[in-house]
């Protein structure tokens, strides 16, 4: 989750099973640690503007990020299982979820 934070956002992640949420960097892969912009891949669409596929080309895996900046009224539980066809442009550019959601996708 990206909140608004001062003159930008800081980034949060948050537990896709009990909404324990904590910061993170924003540069870094959640699942390696890769740091290397170049490795790191942003994946968006016109239709879900707000949410994005953050992607690592070191351990092709990924995850969905909302961006409260963009939407404050977003709902990441919800934006998580409404933007699935991001998914399914993740997997088909061969990348895995991390986790995944309370709906076991």
């Amino acid at each position: 989750v990206l909140r608004p934070e001062g003159h930008g956002s800081s980034r949060s992640l948050v537990c896709s099973l009990c909404a324990t949420e904590w910061r993170f960097k924003r540069v870094r892969c959640v699942a390696c640690g890769e740091e290397e912009f170049e490795r790191l891949v942003f994946l968006t669409t016109e239709e879900f503007r707000h949410v994005r596929i953050n992607a690592c080309d070191t351990c092709h895996t990924y995850f969905k990020e909302v961006d409260l900046v963009k939407e404050l009224a977003a709902v990441p539980v919800v934006d998580e299982i409404a933007t699935m066809p991001l998914d399914v442009v993740a997997v088909e550019r061969g990348y895995r979820k991390l986790e995944l959601n309370l709906i076991g996708m």
